[in-house]
């Protein structure tokens, strides 16, 4: 029988995806609270309280400075309202508008004619809230 050689890149395509078999397979188990079996190879759940990756709401305004519009970008919220609104530096409520989100990922452009100053967007929905700073120009 002849030793048959393997290709360095062979050999790391077959570590990666057996790590990411593994991985799935822990996932699932960790999904359905799985964590031992009993002697008679009944599943017990584990009552803990699992952890879910929740990522954190967060906003992106471009152009950035602006001079009459601004896309805002959002992520991580939830479907469903959010307020949106422009804020002077003065506290004051420049414009402020009630949107829909359809998935919590999207981009929303916004149109104004505002006096040059520093501006917040600020983007509201239930208890969470984000604000970015917004410089308008000439």
């Amino acid at each position: 029988m002849e030793a048959r050689a393997i290709h360095p890149k062979q050999s790391m395509q077959k570590i990666i995806f057996i790590m990411a078999f593994i991985l799935n397979v822990a996932v699932g188990i960790a999904q359905t609270g799985l964590t031992q079996l009993t002697d008679n190879t009944s599943p017990v759940v584990d009552k803990t309280i699992k952890a879910t990756a929740v990522s954190k709401p967060t906003m992106m305004l471009y152009p950035n400075p602006s001079k009459n519009k601004v896309v805002i970008q959002l992520k991580g919220f939830e479907a469903g309202m959010a307020k949106l609104q422009i804020i002077s530096d003065k506290g004051s409520i420049a414009r402020k508008e009630d949107r829909l989100l359809i998935n919590g990922n999207e981009e929303v452009v916004m149109f104004f004619s505002l006096p040059p100053g520093i501006y917040f967007i600020k983007t509201t929905q239930g208890a969470i809230e984000v604000k970015k700073r917004l410089v308008v120009l000439n």
